[in-house]
């Protein structure tokens, strides 16, 4: 699971969390909200429709969602990755020690494509491929999301205390 965390350092939110009246916590609670879905529309609009990851499944896309989480002495907003085993290679990057084995075949005008191992058995098999490495750059969509409206962000927590603070 990738989490991209909207309010950055908990020790302090924390102490600062239990001493803010009602109507603050309440105007944060709204803009943590607001931020953690604007941020997971920002990633899956901007980040994973072509820009940063192409489509091909819309796995990693769909996967992508939001949660506000509130207790006495925290408000956290989180946007996270579940259930997608390959989020955090993109995300991060790194080596696959592929053991090989993979059938492919060979196609006029298409070149090498890969087939399943049940389809392995059928005419036009070329062969399997052998042990290899799988050298994956960073593709991050999570943190460059996060980092795209970290101004928006922090402007934001302001403005919802200062609202917070005028009623």
């Amino acid at each position: 699971m990738i989490n991209a965390v909207l309010v950055g350092d908990r020790e302090l939110m924390q102490r600062f969390t239990r001493y803010i009246p009602d109507k603050v916590r309440m105007s944060l609670r709204r803009k943590v909200t607001s931020l953690a879905l604007k941020l997971e529309a920002h990633i899956k609009l901007n980040k994973l429709s072509g820009q940063v990851l192409g489509i091909i499944t819309g796995d990693l896309k769909s996967s992508i969602h939001s949660e506000v989480r509130e207790t006495k002495d925290e408000i956290i907003g989180r946007v996270f990755s579940a259930n997608v085993k390959y989020a955090a290679i993109h995300e991060f990057g790194g080596t696959i020690n592929h053991p090989g084995g993979q059938p492919y075949m060979v196609i006029a005008g298409k070149g090498a494509v890969f087939v399943s191992k049940a389809k392995a058995g059928s005419k036009g098999i070329a062969g399997y491929t052998k042990a290899h490495v799988i050298n994956m750059p960073e593709r991050s969509y999570m943190r460059s999301g996060m980092r795209d409206l970290q101004t928006q962000i922090t402007e934001g927590l302001k403005d919802a205390v200062r609202e917070g603070l005028a009623k």
